[in-house]
């Protein structure tokens, strides 16, 4: 779920200290997909001119259809409850989660749900609002469960795994949680900016703990992103299914509608 994406066009900000909302845009637009920015882009008044989807991937979570989740519902009474040093550590998070509520997801078992979504062509959003992820019920994901997984596949997130921030301090994922309608991703350091080696136009500033809420089937709000586009900071508000095979990302400058992509295992690209 967390290696998320970018691509920019150089647009300059505007005369009189205006903020061209384009430019901004184009960063945030890759932080949900790697292809490139469709040729219309939305400014922060402008309306949707296309109706609304009924359809948010290939496979059969799609919005309006009846199918089976990602995440079986069975698949956490199978798991084994945190032990006391990973409960402990997870307290002093304050995230205001019941601690009774989490089990520990091994890396086999996150794998084979990667496998599914792959299978099916899902991307990233389908991914992260799965019902499965809409229950009381919560999965602790380790260090080592995500830096295995974001090695091998491709979800097109927001940020990277582990890396070097801007100030040379070293970043990683430091645990995950995922379940009742939240998806914590915690890492070691806050406040820390960094670029995307492929991306490398804007950098991302994170806060220690991003957090992302399940709105619905294909919706997420955001919290603890922003992209610095110079004399201002652009931050993430929300990542949506909005047109069929596109994605709308929300921002406090703006809109932008981008292509959407498909879980991918990285050793076949």
């Amino acid at each position: 779920m967390m290696n998320l994406l970018l691509v920019f066009l150089s647009v300059p900000l505007m005369a009189q200290n205006a903020v061209n909302s384009r430019a901004i845009l184009e960063k945030i637009a890759p932080v949900v997909s790697e292809a490139g920015l469709p040729p219309l882009l939305f400014e922060k008044t402008a309306p949707l001119s296309s109706p609304r989807p009924v359809r948010v991937s290939q496979n059969a979570n799609s919005i309006g259809e009846e199918g089976q989740p990602l995440i079986n519902p069975r698949l956490w009474s199978s798991l084994k409850p945190l032990p006391p040093v990973m409960a402990q550590w997870l307290s002093k998070q304050s995230l205001g989660v019941d601690i009774s509520q989490i089990r520990v997801m091994p890396l086999a078992a996150i794998e084979s749900i990667a496998r599914t979504a792959v299978a099916a062509k899902d991307n990233s959003l389908t991914f992260m609002t799965d019902s499965g992820l809409t229950t009381p019920h919560i999965f602790y994901l380790s260090r080592g469960v995500c830096a295995a997984l974001f090695s091998k596949y491709d979800f097109g997130e927001i940020t990277l795994d582990s890396g070097v921030s801007k100030n040379g301090r070293k970043f990683q994922i430091q645990a995950m949680l995922v379940g009742n309608n939240k998806i914590y991703v915690i890492y070691n350091i806050d406040h820390f900016e960094f670029t995307q080696p492929q991306y490398p136009q804007y950098p991302f500033i994170l806060d220690r703990i991003v957090t992302y809420t399940i709105n619905g089937a294909g919706d997420l709000s955001v919290a603890g992103i922003q992209a610095d586009a110079g004399i201002v900071h652009a931050t993430l508000k929300d990542i949506e299914d909005a047109h069929n095979g596109y994605l709308q990302i929300d921002t406090d400058y703006g809109q932008q509608f981008v292509t959407s992509t498909p879980i991918s295992v990285i050793s076949l690209r």
